[in-house]
């Protein structure tokens, strides 16, 4: 799933921006040495399986897969770039009218596992969303650290087939968020 090269320079200046606060929570940090670790990301990617979305009302769950298009972190090992992670998420969502709504019960009970190499971690979160921008908080999945960012969520035409009164039953999504946590 390839973006745009306007969109993917776009995603990559607010990475740049969220980059720059990770620096200086890792260098001002008031945890101290405790609070080794922090990174942040980029990644694009679309719903693989999603209860259609009525326009009004709703409950459903769905499943996503996306990729990185960048990535950076701040450890006891030192920073690191890269690209080339994926990220595989589930849940459930709970729907106002379509574009608007939250996920995971409020409550981080959705989880997702980004892996990049032979490094894994998973997470626990929960977006709330308007008119298709929200805002995603979380926790690595052991609680040792915590995540925020800016979720994009576009839906995608619905092509035949589709029920009567359903907006969607597919999302591609955006997501740049930046964490930390204690090693």
């Amino acid at each position: 799933m390839g973006l745009k090269p306007r969109r993917e320079y776009e995603l990559k200046k607010k990475l740049v921006g969220i980059l720059g606060l990770v620096s200086a929570l890792a260098a001002f940090n008031p945890m101290g040495a405790h609070a080794a670790n922090a990174g942040a990301f980029a990644f694009t990617g679309a719903t693989t399986g999603l209860t259609p979305v009525l326009w009004v009302g709703g409950t459903g769950t769905y499943a996503f897969t996306g990729g990185c298009v960048v990535g950076a972190s701040v450890s006891t090992t030192g920073p690191q770039v890269g690209v080339g992670c994926t990220v595989q998420a589930s849940g459930s969502y709970t729907n106002v009218v379509c574009g608007t709504g939250f996920t995971g019960a409020l409550a981080l009970a959705d989880s997702a596992t980004i892996t990049s190499g032979s490094n894994t971690i998973g997470i626990k979160y929960s977006i709330v969303f308007v008119a298709t921008v929200g805002v995603v908080v979380g926790t690595e999945s052991s609680g040792t650290g915590a995540a925020a960012g800016v979720v994009q969520i576009n839906a995608v035409p619905n092509t035949g087939g589709i029920p009567s009164g359903t907006c969607t039953n597919s999302f591609n999504v955006e997501v740049v968020a930046a964490g930390g946590g204690t090693a």
